[in-house]
């Protein structure tokens, strides 16, 4: 198939979630998990989810800059965050924030159009080409992006190998999309309609923000997520799906 986006004939893996940061993720594991909420399923990873029909080695190595500032972003954090009072949240130094923007939302982009990782709820329907043009040709408006402090455990222990690819978020909006990864989870939000749920407001977009709010959901036990929990429990019952790029 040739790229999406510029058309070239020859395409390369291109990794939905950067590669370096699944390795550090991994550590001396052989294998990482992902949670793939859109088909209910738990699949196994060397290096994360990667397809090799989406992206010509251009278009793909455009998105470096973007997928490495959120990698120093991720790791950075610890020693950067400082917490506000009211321990809802946190104040990050952010100084390229359009950058950690273009990374959410190439993120979705690549999500979405790839045949192994799409599926309905994920579906960007008439958003595609404006999501793409913005990703690749820094054309339109930033979509509305959040970062929200939040880590996985299980009996109190945490499991910061567990990554969860986008996925669809109705109750935050029509065209709403949320990926954990690293300890975080990242929404976005492609239209501009007012929604009750919604966590997009102005003063906790991450957009053109130095620093930038970061609010803490604290930790989340997975047994506590009924739908994640069964995608886990599929794992260990040997029904993951197993993908060794």
């Amino acid at each position: 198939m040739p790229c999406k986006v510029c058309g070239a004939r020859k395409t390369v893996k291109s990794h939905i979630l950067p590669r370096s940061l699944m390795h550090s993720i991994r550590g001396d594991e052989t294998a990482m998990f992902a949670a793939d909420r859109g088909r209910g399923r738990w699949v196994e990873y060397q290096s994360g989810p990667w397809d090799k029909s989406i992206l010509c080695q251009d278009c793909e190595a455009s998105l470096g800059d973007c997928d490495d500032y959120a990698v120093r972003w991720i790791r950075g954090f610890s020693q950067k965050a400082v917490s506000l009072p009211s321990g809802l949240g946190f104040e990050v130094p952010n100084p390229k924030p359009a950058l950690l923007v273009k990374f959410v939302a190439a993120t979705l982009w690549r999500a979405a159009v790839s045949p192994h990782m799409s599926h309905e709820g994920l579906s960007l329907g008439p958003w595609e080409f404006s999501l793409r043009n913005f990703v690749f040709n820094d054309v339109g408006d930033e979509p509305r992006v959040i970062v929200v402090r939040k880590v996985w455990t299980v009996d109190g222990k945490e499991h910061p190998e567990i990554a969860v690819p986008p996925y669809g978020a109705p109750k935050w909006g029509k065209r709403a999309y949320t990926f954990d990864l690293s300890g975080f989870g990242w929404g976005i939000r492609l239209d501009n309609r007012s929604y009750p749920q919604s966590p997009f407001h102005n003063d906790l977009l991450c957009n053109q923000r130095d620093p930038m709010p970061v609010l803490n959901a604290g930790t989340k036990d997975i047994p506590e997520d009924d739908e994640l929990l069964d995608i886990v429990v599929a794992a260990f019952t040997g029904s993951a799906t197993r993908r060794r790029p």
